[in-house]
């Protein structure tokens, strides 16, 4: 993931951020959704181990 990339990730996923994906550059906008999309999945991931776990 580029640097640029991991900024607008870290903004849009930060709590109280103002910023939407309507922000970022057109040419970055897909990279920026994959990434937050992979973020949001491994969350998910975790969760469903901690549940099947207990």
């Amino acid at each position: 993931m580029s640097k640029i990339v991991e900024l607008y990730v870290r903004e849009l996923t930060r709590e109280g951020s103002t910023m939407t994906i309507n922000d970022v550059p057109k040419k970055l906008r897909k990279q920026v959704e994959d990434a937050i999309a992979a973020i949001e999945a491994a969350a998910n991931a975790g969760t469903a181990k901690e549940g099947a776990s207990e």
